[in-house]
């Protein structure tokens, strides 16, 4: 409840609101005007006023009788607040308000003011607030004509006659302010004839904004006659925040006009946030129109309207394609298992009481809340949307209040020796932790499914198959889970209970993936050059947050701008890009659009065209490599790229604690060959961590090996404990004396226990040197270790029956390398018949595929 001081405050400002013209200067209150108005004691009023003066909030007057009046500071907070009201004027619109305001103020005769955007996006709302904003500003009087003409309701020769014909609107509304939408549906000829009248009559004294539909020939007619253009962002463009924000706003909108509320569920939510709206907000809100119709015709008098899919119109769950892609995004902005609301000026939101239904039974109740409507491919794209939500939200449901004794009087011994095995085997073999949730979880889950014995399948194959695609590796180890469950247990259980397992055990490492990142992409002119890059980027490492733009040198520049601001709105994930590119305008467009979406944009030049160039013109000139290279690197070396260094990189190591990595560094570079070494120095305990750094700049150049503190035992990068430094000259002599040479056949010993040495020695090692001798030409150290690596691990594979990966270049392998295939095949025999496997095609396909792409990289 508000205080009398926040009354009279209020009452001030309002009034203040409606009053004040061009004419009239603020108004000026006395205490017994406002002691009528608000009904109270004018002591009582004087002392509350003159509090309001103390905190500058308003003035007063000298002499009798006293006035009181705003203050400047808050007329010009109460001018900036006109826009409040719109959504997203403090995102999305921020700079559409700011340029509109920098063209009202700009002193000239007729403030002119050309909006850019697609049909739908709120330019009739926008100009209704600019209309309150400049009466406000006293650049027009209240009581000012606003003029509003939509292009789209009226045919060519109407629009003549409202233009400049007998209904001339500019002329009717001279002092005022004056939209014309949708210009686009307009002939050049009459946008000329319109564009002559206004700057031949001299009398003519009002705001003009015109709209146009993105039509690039017509905007290139009207930008010369217009001073300010300002853009307004589609839909599409704007965050789902905002969109939810519309979506509150139309319901509310329809829940006061029928004095009834509304509700709908989260599934529908979901799809009225993503469905592609061509006409944007106008589009939305005959959508939610249309929908509230349907429902109302059906719903009983005095009860909640309550909105199905099959209710809105049918592109409307098109959005269940899209909730996937934007998971993420939507759990920002809706709650869990929620119902929706609206009830005039507010939006409820009830939670939905969770039955004690497993899994399954609550995933069904999903699929039936869509409604007969949507066909089964939709239904399926928002169930796999939702799933690993769904069944986190399932695992505290039936862990919640459980404990290890609990668990012993719920489930067998036998079940949970099993679980408390096959975690314990998922621990080693996904170098994962997992929590006492999952472990619960998995017994109370399998002791239900085993109670139920039911081959029910109720997720669809095609879910199944996704899910398979995703995590393939803790598939095949969930059902080999389940078929000793199955024989143990003497029961039969759905295809479902695999996919089940496998997203429990990935649980974690989705919580993981859901982490938004900066994005690194790479713009590069030419036919799939960055394309190229990307694929490389990921062979070599497996990471996700790297994307690709290629820059076709035929396309239209407009086009091009549009496609990869469109590409830079799609792949952010919210905490920026960073954008390697070659050349030319990609910096000018770069900076643009994260002027124009507020993307942070950062960037770097990598102008390998540029200097492709520049070293074949010089050798056109005649120079000697020497000169050319002299040129190259002093003509360049000062741009913003990186060179990266060839040089072999060593590592500096201690804990974060020790910090004692700079001093090491500094000990190695008084070694008599430290510039032969690029040093780098890292106070790193956590071995991930340390593991991703070595990743980055294994990319960059060969890590030599570690001098630290501590041994981060990590494989193949040679570790030297820094109290050798005063035993040695050089780092060369460091790494040479140490005796930490990595011996691949005992590390591949003590992994698997199928090998023993003797084994490998005889018939792995022949193996990879028979293959060096098939490709006529050594392996370096990396290719040996890596292909030993590989057989080892698909020789482990095969004997523990597990299928071997399918490779997808087969027949063109095949085909490209017929003579080496067949080669292969037979230097293969004797390990077959060692570890009694057989190697596959595709297992051959495979060997050969890492063999030459190591080729290529050297």
């Amino acid at each position: 409840m508000k205080t009398n001081k926040e009354k009279v405050f209020d009452f001030i400002v309002e009034y203040s609101k409606r009053f004040k013209t061009i004419n009239d200067e603020t108004p000026k209150l006395d205490t017994q005007f406002l002691s009528e108005k608000l009904e109270m004691r004018r002591s009582n009023l004087s002392s509350i006023l003159n509090q309001l003066v103390d905190e500058r909030k308003i003035e007063k007057t000298k002499g009798r009788p006293v006035l009181y009046y705003l203050s400047t500071d808050q007329e010009v907070q109460i001018e900036n607040q006109v826009f409040d009201s719109l959504i997203g004027q403090d995102l999305s619109l921020k700079d559409t308000i700011q340029f509109t305001k920098s063209a009202i103020a700009y002193p000239m005769r007729i403030p002119r003011i050309l909006f850019t955007g697609q049909k739908g996006i709120g330019v009739r709302t926008l100009a209704e607030k600019i209309y309150e904003y400049v009466c406000l500003q006293r650049i027009l009087k209240k009581d000012s004509n606003f003029k509003i003409v939509d292009c789209l309701d009226y045919n060519e020769k109407q629009i003549s006659e409202k233009l400049i014909g007998k209904e001339n609107i500019f002329l009717e509304n001279n002092h005022g302010l004056i939209l014309i939408k949708n210009v686009n549906v307009v002939s050049k000829d009459l946008i000329s004839n319109v564009i002559r009248m206004l700057k031949n009559n001299s009398d003519f004294d009002f705001i003009l904004i015109i709209h146009l539909n993105e039509d690039l020939d017509k905007l290139d007619y009207l930008r010369d006659y217009f001073n300010f253009m300002v853009h307004i962002p589609s839909l599409d463009n704007r965050n789902l925040s905002e969109r939810f924000q519309f979506i509150e706003k139309f319901f509310q909108n329809e829940s006061n006009n029928l004095n009834r509320s509304i509700e709908i569920n989260d599934g529908l939510m979901q799809c009225l946030l993503l469905y592609p709206c061509k006409d944007n907000l106008i589009e939305l809100r005959n959508n939610i129109q249309f929908g509230v119709a349907n429902a109302l015709s059906k719903s009983k008098k005095n009860t909640n309207i309550v909105i199905e899919l099959g209710d809105l119109p049918p592109n409307v769950r098109k959005g269940l394609l899209y909730i996937k892609k934007h998971i993420n995004d939507l759990t920002n902005v809706l709650e869990k298992d929620t119902t929706y609301v609206f009830n005039h000026n507010r939006t409820l939101r009830k939670k939905i009481k969770s039955e004690n239904l497993d899994i399954y039974a609550q995933l069904e109740q999903k699929y039936k809340a869509l409604g007969k409507m949507a066909n089964e491919k939709e239904k399926d794209a928002y169930l796999i949307a939702n799933i690993e939500e769904q069944i986190d939200d399932y695992l505290k449901q039936i862990t919640h209040d459980i404990d290890k004794d609990k668990i012993k009087k719920i489930c067998s011994t036998k079940l949970i020796n099993s679980v408390e095995k096959f975690l314990n085997s998922a621990s080693v073999r996904f170098n994962q932790v997992y929590s006492n949730k999952i472990y619960y979880a998995i017994c109370l889950h399998l002791n239900n499914a085993i109670v139920r014995n039911s081959s029910k399948q109720r997720i669809s194959n095609e879910n199944i198959m996704e899910i398979i695609d995703k995590y393939d590796e803790q598939y095949v180890f969930s059902r080999k889970f389940l078929k000793s469950i199955e024989k143990e247990f003497n029961v039969t259980l759905s295809m479902d209970e695999s996919a089940f397992i496998t997203l429990v055990l990935t649980l974690q490492e989705n919580e993981k993936l859901k982490k938004r990142n900066v994005v690194t992409l790479i713009v590069m002119h030419g036919s799939k050059t960055a394309q190229s890059i990307v694929e490389v980027v990921k062979l070599l490492m497996p990471v996700k947050n790297i994307e690709a733009f290629d820059l076709s040198l035929e396309d239209d520049p407009k086009e091009s701008y549009e496609q990869l601001k469109n590409k830079i709105i799609e792949i952010n994930q919210g905490r920026g890009i960073l954008a390697l590119y070659d050349m030319g305008s990609i910096q000018v467009m770069l900076d643009s659009i994260m002027e124009e979406t507020k993307i942070n944009i950062r960037s770097i030049e990598v102008p390998i065209p540029l200097l492709a160039m520049s070293a074949c013109k010089q050798a056109e000139e005649g120079k000697n490599v020497d000169d050319i290279y002299d040129h190259l690197v002093s003509e360049y070396s000062d741009k913003s790229y990186s060179r990266m260094s060839n040089k072999d990189v060593i590592i500096a190591l201690s804990s974060a604690n020790e910090n004692n990595s700079e001093s090491i560094k500094r000990y190695l570079q008084t070694l008599e060959d430290y510039r032969d070494y690029q040093i780098l120095s890292f106070n790193i305990s956590d071995k991930h961590s340390l593991i991703n750094r070595i990743n980055e700049i294994k990319l960059k150049g060969k890590v030599i090996g570690i001098v630290g503190t501590y041994n981060p035992d990590i494989f193949n990068i040679k570790f030297v404990d820094y109290q050798h430094l005063p035993k040695v000259y050089t780092i060369h002599e460091l790494f040479a004396e140490s005796d930490d040479d990595f011996d691949i056949i005992e590390y591949l010993t003590e992994q698997f226990e199928i090998f023993n040495y003797d084994d490998l020695q005889n018939s792995l090692l022949p193996f990879v040197k028979k293959l060096e001798e098939i490709f006529e030409e050594p392996f370096t150290e990396d290719t040996r270790l890596g292909m030993l690596i590989h057989m080892g691990c698909l020789i482990d594979r095969l004997t523990k029956k597990q299928a071997s990966a399918v490779n997808f270049n087969l027949d063109s392998i095949r085909t490209k390398y017929h003579d080496e295939f067949t080669m292969v095949s037979e230097a293969s025999k004797k390990l077959e018949s060692t570890f009694n496997v057989t190697f596959s095609d595709s297992d051959k396909a495979t060997i050969i595929e890492i063999i030459i792409n190591n080729k290529r990289r050297n």
